[in-house]
């Protein structure tokens, strides 16, 4: 099976036990300056919820599966007839499954049904290779509007050492502890920052990889900094496949991955993102209207 996505840690289909989350595993550092504690430990995430927010990330999409947000995805804009499409990861469906297996909700509250789903052909859920083509676009049944202008996918090679902030609707936790219910509050999307430590790499032959590196340096996965890249460096949680990893190409933001897995989600973990460089011609395929920047 798919590595690191079985429902304890899964990234996409784990239905969390309790009420929806905020996405992203952070610095206890950072949780307690923005006003964690044990007494309101699901406080203290206001800066990565208020990052999410930012109009430059607007796009983010939550799944949600009747209870809860257990799956992301993004849009990537609108086609001639109106209708919306979202990229997320393949994983979040399983092989019986269509459009309709999710509602589709907006950074704005609208909600969408799924009408066509598009599975990356190299995908295979049995492979440990999987991630490499972990993606999937939905057709929704309307447009989006109201989340600012269509989103830029990046087509070009130069993510390595890049700073990138991750977006998502799934879990919330510390670096210390991971994940924890206790961490769970209102149902809207969180993000983090990171920096792209492999390329094409350990992670497989078409993913970006980062690690969550710990305040002091004792944590350091992957070869590259050993130093947390700000206050805002974190890592994905469950229920954050199929959300967006962003690259500022220039003077624009720009979807350079779609998250996909990850380990315990504490000090020392790495998650990947699928990359979209390595797949603009299947994307364009299925929706010829994608904005590529390179």
């Amino acid at each position: 099976m798919f590595p690191n996505l079985m429902p304890a840690v899964a990234f996409g289909l784990a239905v969390l036990n309790a009420a929806a989350a905020n996405a992203v595993v952070v610095l206890d550092q950072t949780w307690f300056e923005y006003g964690g504690s044990d007494a309101d430990p699901s406080n203290g995430f206001g800066a990565h919820i208020a990052l999410a927010s930012k109009a430059e990330f607007a796009a983010g999409f939550g799944l949600w599966d009747g209870e809860v947000f257990a799956a992301s995805g993004t849009w990537i804009g609108n086609d001639s007839e109106g209708d919306a499409y979202i990229l997320t990861s393949a994983h979040n469906f399983e092989p019986t499954d269509d459009a309709s297996a999710w509602s589709y909700v907006a950074s704005t509250g609208e909600m969408f049904a799924g009408v066509d789903l598009w599975v990356h052909p190299g995908y295979d859920p049995q492979s440990e290779e999987s991630g490499d083509f972990d993606l999937a676009i939905v057709r929704l049944d309307g447009g989006v509007s109201g989340v600012g202008p269509q989103p830029l996918l990046y087509g070009g090679s130069d993510e390595l050492g890049g700073t990138v902030v991750i977006v998502g609707y799934g879990s919330r936790g510390l670096g210390s502890t991971g994940e924890e219910d206790r961490f769970y509050d209102d149902p809207v999307a969180a993000a983090a920052m990171n920096v792209v430590d492999d390329v094409n790499g350990a992670c497989g032959r078409h993913c970006i990889m980062y690690d969550f590196d710990a305040p002091d340096g004792s944590a350091n996965a992957i070869d590259g900094s050993a130093e947390p890249v700000n206050k805002f460096e974190g890592i994905l949680g469950s229920g954050d496949s199929g959300g967006a990893t962003w690259l500022k190409i220039g003077a624009y933001w720009a979807l350079v991955g779609v998250n996909s897995w990850g380990d315990d989600s504490v000090y020392g973990s790495v998650s990947s993102a699928t990359r979209i460089s390595d797949h603009a011609s299947w994307i364009s395929e299925v929706f010829p209207d994608a904005l590529f920047i390179e």
